[in-house]
């Protein structure tokens, strides 16, 4: 079979067989540089036109180089049959780079350019280097061997794999019947290495399958040309509606400069200015771009497509795809640049920015801010028409650079207003809620002060009357003592003369003895007037409320507001409970934290803090407070003495009569009350006070 294979394929190798080669394909190239030049012309120069008849022209030269060398063979000018075969191997290999290169994309591509030619030169060398080992060493066994052609074949299928690959990935336009060629491309040189027995030096396998393959270029050629995508249509089409009628711009630039001063969001001011700039320049694509401080992204925040007439969506990009525009403008200067002349991988960023296959010249211009910090820019892009930037359009955007970058990077002085604003009704709806707050309190207080008048005026009354009772007991002792001196003066007898003495000292005993219950009844008068208005064992009994820990914490706050801002202190609540309603006393509650909390301010230094702990024992139905400073503090010594009921003055306890109302009122609620210190250090009261906890 393979006898009969390579008796097949020698047929191209030799007369007439490779002369109708030759014609073939060389018909087959001139046919598709035709076909591509005529095309060229009908579509204003479109580049894929331009790149087919490139590709074309191409293999043309490199067909007409092997014929040229075929011809000089046959004069014996080359002697050397492996000079010979090397230099087709070499043309075999350079015909698949530049059909890769006409299949892969008709548009430009600075990459595929570079690739195709850096492997035309890679193969070039190779095969100027078998050469001169040939020449130099002609009777080396692994040059006269299979060595040199399975080296080319190899590096020749790895090429057309690797294209087939690419192909596919990009699917540019009729990449099945690229698909299809390299298929009979990699089959040829299969069969040339499975063609062991045959001729290495005949390349008639590869020839076949260059036959089959290439005569399908024309028809690439002709179908490629016709074929062209929606978008494309509808833009020639619009071209074509803007060149029959052109429209006049400031009526809409007007219309659209009107509009941005009336746009109550930042996202339509900006869109407002995008249409604004691109109807300005008459752009395809105008994008405005944002470069946040301290970062290194850049912001595309709006966009319009003037052709399609449609906004774009924002995006961020990171600042190292666009290296060159960025570059630019931290120089200070616009970029510009057609397609060919951009950087690939800018290129590919913008091409994924604009989801098109092409982005048309490009014209960055940078915008910059008062204190000249650069703060962004404008891109126009011309994919549809490919509208080419001059000094003109750097002219335009100099003018309006100044008011352009103030309206999109300077402060809005509507939208400053609308945080003033904003910020005064938050302050009006706090201080009315406080105002609330404090005209609820000071209705609870007039209604307090109310009663403890009510019973400050029944204690007076019944102090009155105890003190006219007293006085009227002693007149009649008094009278009495009186009646029995003069009964004793007129008694002569000596017993009952010492009967009646001893009856005065007995009533004289007595007279003392309501003396004192007098001088005591007097004194709780007088300390029941210097406790008016105080909560304590004189209390009467009042009516438990209930009152939340929010509440005792705020009204303490209110009302020691002066104080601890006189003292310069600050004072620390703790309260994790504070939404849980209690039903208790909260008057006597109040007069405990002010009792704690006014000792605290005058046992602190100036600047120093103190630290309120309310908390609920909803095991025991126990409230829980402590209040603690960080003045001078007690020794164990000094506290045994703070129990001591006839000292008047502690060190480290502020006032000891605010701590003693405070432990009045806690014996009133059944309370309890600790004390713990550390000199030098702090001191603190816990108090334990039962209360109803409401669910």
């Amino acid at each position: 079979m393979t006898t009969e294979l390579s008796d097949i394929f020698s047929l191209l190798t030799q007369p007439p067989g490779n002369w109708i080669y030759h014609t073939i394909l060389s018909m087959a190239m001139v046919i598709t540089a035709v076909l591509a030049y005529s095309k060229n012309i009908r579509t204003s120069k479109s580049q894929t036109t331009r790149h087919l008849l490139s590709g074309s022209l191409i293999l043309l030269v490199l067909q007409a180089v092997f014929i040229s060398i075929s011809l000089l063979n046959s004069t014996d000018i080359f002697t050397s049959s492996q000079t010979h075969a090397f230099i087709e191997r070499l043309i075999a290999a350079l015909s698949v780079i530049w059909v890769i290169w006409m299949v892969y994309d008709q548009d430009e591509h600075i990459l595929l350019h570079r690739i195709s030619i850096v492997l035309s030169i890679a193969f070039i060398l190779l095969a100027l280097a078998f050469i001169l080992l040939v020449n130099l060493q002609p009777q080396s066994q692994i040059l006269q061997g299979q060595i040199p052609d399975l080296i080319w074949q190899s590096c020749i299928l790895l090429t057309l794999v690797f294209g087939a690959i690419f192909i596919v990935k990009k699917r540019p336009q009729l990449w099945f019947l690229g698909i299809f060629m390299m298929l009979l491309l990699v089959l040829g040189h299969l069969l040339q290495l499975l063609d062991a027995d045959g001729n290495t030096h005949a390349m008639g396998a590869v020839r076949l399958s260059q036959l089959i393959s290439f005569c399908w270029l024309p028809i690439f050629a002709q179908r490629c040309a016709h074929e062209k995508t929606e978008s494309q249509k509808t833009i020639i089409s619009q071209e074509k509606q803007r060149q029959e009628k052109r429209v006049d711009l400031k009526p809409l630039l007007m219309t659209q400069s009107l509009t941005i001063s009336q746009q109550e969001t930042p996202e339509e001011k900006h869109k407002s200015v995008v249409k604004a700039v691109s109807l300005g320049l008459v752009a395809d694509i105008c994008y405005l771009a944002r470069i946040l401080p301290e970062k290194t992204d850049v912001q595309f925040f709006a966009g319009y497509d003037l052709i399609r007439e449609v906004f774009l969506e924002a995006t961020s990009l990171d600042g190292k795809a666009l290296p060159n525009i960025l570059d630019a403008w931290s120089a200070g200067r616009s970029f510009l640049a057609n397609q060919t002349q951009l950087d690939p991988q800018e290129a590919k960023t913008l091409i994924d920015l604009l989801n098109y296959p092409r982005t048309g010249n490009l014209f960055a211009y940078p915008l910059y801010l008062a204190d000249q910090t650069l703060a962004g820019g404008v891109i126009f892009l011309s994919p549809y028409t490919d509208k080419r930037w001059d000094e003109q359009s750097i002219a335009f955007m100099d003018a309006i650079r100044e008011p352009l970058a103030d309206v999109l990077f300077g402060k809005d002085p509507q939208t400053a207003l609308k945080v003033e604003m904003k910020d005064a009704r938050e302050r009006i709806e706090s201080l009315t809620s406080e105002k609330n707050i404090l005209s609820q309190i000071l209705a609870e207080k007039e209604l307090y002060i109310k009663k403890q008048e009510t019973i400050i005026k029944q204690l007076q009354a019944k102090n009155q009357i105890e003190k006219i009772e007293i006085d009227r007991t002693q007149e009649k002792m008094r009278g009495r003592i009186e009646a029995l001196t003069l009964q004793l003066a007129s008694m002569q007898s000596g017993d009952k003369l010492e009967q009646m003495k001893a009856r005065i000292r007995q009533l004289e005993d007595e007279r003392e003895q309501l003396k004192i219950l007098l001088s005591r009844s007097e004194a709780r008068i007088q300390d029941l007037e210097t406790q008016t208005g105080q909560t304590g064992p004189i209390r009467l009994s009042m009516e438990s409320q209930i009152i939340s820990l929010d509440s005792i914490a705020a009204n303490l706050r209110l009302y020691m507001r002066s104080h601890l801002q006189q003292e310069n202190l600050n004072l620390e609540i703790i309260n994790p409970d504070g939404r849980q309603m209690i039903k208790t006393d909260p008057e006597l509650v109040q007069n405990i934290l002010i009792g704690l909390v006014d000792n605290a301010i005058q046992a602190s230094q100036s600047g120093a803090a103190i630290q309120l702990s309310q908390k609920l024992s909803f095991e025991t139905g126990m409230l829980i407070i402590e209040v603690t400073d960080f003045g001078e503090g007690l020794s164990p010594e000094e506290q045994r003495l703070f129990f001591n009921a006839e000292k008047e003055l502690i060190p480290g306890i502020g006032s000891i009569r605010a701590i003693r109302d405070a432990i009045r009122a806690i014996r009133v609620l059944n309370g309890k009350i600790w004390l713990r210190s550390k000199k030098g250090n702090f001191t603190t009261f816990r108090v334990q006070l039962p209360v109803r906890i409401i669910d």
